[in-house]
């Protein structure tokens, strides 16, 4: 069959060579059962002003510079190949879905929404008035559909508002991606490269600098806990970059913490392999590559409860969902790392957390 593969999100979703990227992780696995796989991705039109193309590993990728209101792409449904056996969409509250809707419905091609939040984050007038709009338009067409869902809470979520077909298929890693032979490398020369030694224990926050991140309540956190040996390595850039960085030197922690805006994908792996522990503080993380992946790397991962790492950490071991920030301070002070669970763990995210199982799920 030919399936596309719909990303109308404008922002940092899925950005080639900082970010692990969902719909290739999907279209790889796709196009390995024989199907031609393209992938529609929205991108601003000051990054691009001509449909561009790429081709990889049996998928065909086109990115779309299109017109959007904050991070909703406004592209023209007609890029779609009208031979189109089915539409699967990363849609959440994405405006363009009741026109892709009509668009796939009339070309006869089947139309799969992959929902992971069906709701503003912010809570504003703005956010108010978008989330009225998605129930005027887009839920209208979840109610219609079948609907796949990324995790059991975003189900919940639509169910109660009316939609009566969903499925839960959680988000995959895109194994093939990430460094399979990364412990055949000397930890120690790493850390040295990134500015730590090797008795430093690592405390690693990848995320945009933006306040429903916490970058700021980490440093909070992190000026409580007493010992000589911890460190924090922060991963991220963004609004609240000066503010992060006054607030540092405002605690003196200059020689405690780093600052890196930027790291490549392919080098992200290192940033996972040298720290000791993860954390998350977002408390409406829809799902979470970065937990994934430092999972993978057998990094300690702590984060406050949300659908997303509620969805990953459930039924792990060495792993902690946190209800609050006292909890994480709690946890990095004294969790004692056990090299046995974090392997039991990342074996569980291979065999619960692949392309594979969300494509049959999703029945393609």
């Amino acid at each position: 069959m030919k399936i596309a593969i719909v990303v109308p999100i404008i922002g940092n979703f899925g950005r080639k060579g900082f970010y692990h990227s969902q719909e290739i992780g999907l279209g790889k696995e796709i196009a390995k059962n024989g199907h031609e796989v393209i992938i529609y991705k929205c991108v601003p039109l000051s990054f691009n002003t001509e449909l561009k193309e790429e081709a990889f590993e049996g998928i065909n990728v086109k990115y779309i510079p299109t017109r959007s209101i904050g991070p909703h792409g406004l592209f023209k449904t007609s890029f779609i190949d009208k031979d189109t056996d089915v539409v699967f969409a990363f849609s959440d509250t994405q405006l363009i879905i009741p026109s892709l809707y009509r668009y796939c419905k009339k070309n006869n091609i089947k139309f799969i929404p992959y929902v992971g939040i069906a709701h503003s984050f912010q809570r504003n007038i703005k956010s108010k008035i978008m989330d009225q709009v998605f129930k005027l338009t887009t839920l209208k067409i979840y109610k219609k559909v079948k609907v796949v869902t990324k995790t059991d809470h975003a189900k919940q979520e639509l169910m109660s508002m009316g939609a009566q077909q969903c499925v839960v298929a959680p988000v995959g890693l895109d194994f093939s991606s990430l460094k399979a032979d990364f412990e055949e490398y000397d930890r120690v020369k790493l850390r040295e490269k990134w500015g730590f030694s090797a008795k430093d224990e690592i405390i690693s926050f990848v995320a945009r600098l933006q306040p429903e991140k916490r970058p700021l309540e980490l440093i909070d956190l992190f000026k409580e806990i007493q010992s000589q040996n911890k460190k924090l390595l922060i991963v991220g850039d963004g609004i609240l970059k000066k503010d992060l960085l006054e607030k540092i030197s405002l605690n003196k922690l200059e020689e405690k913490v780093i600052l890196i805006p930027q790291v490549k994908y392919e080098d992200m792996w290192q940033i996972h392999y040298i720290a000791d522990f993860f954390i998350n503080l977002r408390s409406d993380e829809i799902f979470g590559m970065a937990i994934m992946e430092a999972i993978y790397y057998k990094s300690n991962v702590l984060a406050i409860a949300a659908p997303g790492p509620n969805t990953i950490l459930e039924n792990m071991k060495a792993h902690k969902i946190c209800k609050e920030l006292t909890d994480v301070k709690s946890h990095l002070e004294s969790h004692k790392i056990i090299c046995s669970q974090l392997d039991e763990d990342k074996a569980y995210l291979a065999k619960n957390f692949s392309w594979s199982k969300c494509a049959s799920y999703i029945k393609i």
